[in-house]
């Protein structure tokens, strides 16, 4: 099944609103992020999300997370994030339903091992050399792009490299 970036933002938004810590729009991106690689990695090659992640300048970047959380700026992210239901004519907030336990298992994981380093520490994960952002950033910036989609490949291939260098550990071992 595939999720909505918003989808996986909102588990980590209702996680952070019980452990009573607070969340900038970068961190929830990059930890949306780093499950999706994770997961991409882990299952093989099938993705967690359904829309494409973007190499922009700052790092991986899902657009509709974006746009939803932009009006946060450097500022912590106070709400879930809703989305319209047409049939019942309301805004709700939809995340990760608790039947799906793999997943649940997954993002349990990436809490305890992502949640409190710091940003700039996730940079090191997400934006290093050879990373999968940093390689299609370097492309874009020779032919003059300032965003474009990242190659799932490249990140399988990422997390690939992540699991040699022992960090499968910290997601596996609970």
């Amino acid at each position: 099944m595939l999720y909505a970036s918003t989808e996986i933002a909102n588990w980590f938004l209702v996680k952070f609103s019980k452990e009573h810590s607070d969340v900038t729009p970068m961190k929830l991106m990059k930890l949306v992020y780093l499950t999706h690689g994770w997961y991409y990695y882990l299952s093989g090659g099938k993705p967690l999300i359904s829309e494409d992640v973007q190499a922009w300048e700052f790092g991986p970047v899902f657009p509709e997370l974006y746009h939803r959380t932009k009006r946060y700026g450097s500022g912590f992210v106070t709400d879930c994030i809703e989305t319209y239901n047409s049939e019942k004519k309301t805004t709700e907030y939809i995340t990760v339903s608790k039947s799906n336990e793999q997943l649940i298992k997954l993002l349990e994981r990436i809490w305890e091992v992502y949640s409190e380093v710091p940003n700039e520490n996730l940079n090191g994960y997400i934006r290093g050399k050879d990373s999968a952002w940093q390689l299609t950033w370097d492309e874009m910036k020779e032919i003059g792009m300032t965003q474009s989609r990242i190659d799932p490949e490249r990140i399988i291939e990422q997390f690939r490299k992540f699991s040699i260098i022992g960090e499968i550990n910290n997601i596996l071992n609970t």
